[in-house]
């Protein structure tokens, strides 16, 4: 019952996450899609060399996008990020240029390459909060490459397309990308209310310090070890709002959780008294013998996202860390 209860809290957590990943990649397909029609209509009006521009800068821009994205999603494997990023940049570079020429083609696809490249590398160094402003800059200019089609110099003998009026079309499909953003962002950053409230029963467990006159007014995320994991292994709690980690060891061994660096207050559970707010960075620790269970109660004082992980020897390396994401 335990494990089940948390697979449907990291399900609910996890929606915000990929909510986000899916929205970035809807676009990128958009604006790829996009691109291959306006090839095709706009064929006998640009020049070759116009093409080609479009097909390199298209998949740059994309892969750079991608890799940034995947290389954020599998931090520490670059080989596997660099791989799919730069697949998805010479392939969406490809399918521009074909469209058009050969030429454009290889074009696109060694532009691609070199955006998955560099984008897999930047998403894979920078933490994942910088990673959310990047990538925003980057589809930024993924979507200019629509703008490309109207200021590219075209054929000698096609009729005049573009007029004074072209600078409305980018500040208004600006104003649309923007406003598209603030309301995935505002559905991501949304709290998740959970149905369940009550732990998982375990008859072995046992929970030090609980004090039942403030129990049922704190955020609890209860987090499970089975089999030298976490479950779930990505947290989210709110700014300047007290909560409680509850962890929950079902292996045979002991376990234990340590967050470094992070901005936050302990709660006292014997005083029952809440801390003073503070922005000085400290280590969080809680710690669970084999078939037990403990608590931490804190309130985190700076947004970011930090790493969880058991600092037994050895157990890191096998797996036993998560992302904790204060908002």
């Amino acid at each position: 019952m335990s494990f089940l209860f948390i697979i449907y809290m990291e399900a609910k957590e996890a929606v915000k996450i990929h909510t986000y990943e899916l929205f970035v990649s809807i676009i990128l397909l958009l604006i790829v899609v996009v691109c291959m029609i306006m090839v095709k209509v706009f064929r006998a009006r640009l020049e070759p060399m116009s093409f080609m521009m479009i097909s390199m800068y298209t998949g740059m821009s994309v892969g750079l996008t991608s890799g940034i994205l995947l290389g954020s999603k599998y931090q520490g494997d670059l080989f596997l990020s660099t791989a799919l990023s730069i697949g998805i940049g010479a392939f969406c570079g490809f399918l521009i240029g074909i469209f058009h020429s050969s030429l454009s083609a290889i074009e696109g696809i060694m532009a691609g390459l070199m955006g998955g490249m560099m984008g897999a590398m930047l998403g894979d160094m920078i933490p994942i909060t910088e990673t959310i402003k990047m990538i925003k800059i980057f589809m930024l200019l993924s979507i200019s490459s629509l703008f490309l089609f109207f200021i590219l110099p075209g054929r000698p003998s096609s009729q005049p397309f573009v007029t004074k009026k072209w600078l409305v079309k980018p500040l208004f499909i600006s104003i649309v990308y923007l406003t598209m953003f603030v309301s995935v962002e505002r559905l991501i950053s949304a709290p998740v209310s959970y149905d369940i409230t009550k732990p998982p029963n375990d008859s072995n467990s046992h929970t030090h310090g609980e004090d039942p006159n403030h129990l049922n007014d704190i955020p609890t995320k209860n987090i499970v070890t089975i089999n030298m994991h976490y479950q779930p292994s990505i947290l989210t709690v709110d700014k300047d709002i007290l909560t409680k980690i509850v962890l929950y060891n079902e292996d045979q061994i002991e376990h234990d959780i340590e967050i470094k660096n992070i901005a936050a207050d302990r709660f006292d559970n014997h005083s029952g008294q809440k801390p003073r707010t503070s922005s000085t960075k400290s280590t969080l620790h809680l710690h669970a013998d084999a078939n037990r269970s403990n608590q931490l109660e804190f309130v985190p004082t700076e947004s970011g996202v930090y790493e969880f992980y058991c600092t037994i020897p050895g157990h890191k390396e096998s797996g036993m860390s998560g992302t904790l994401i204060v908002n």
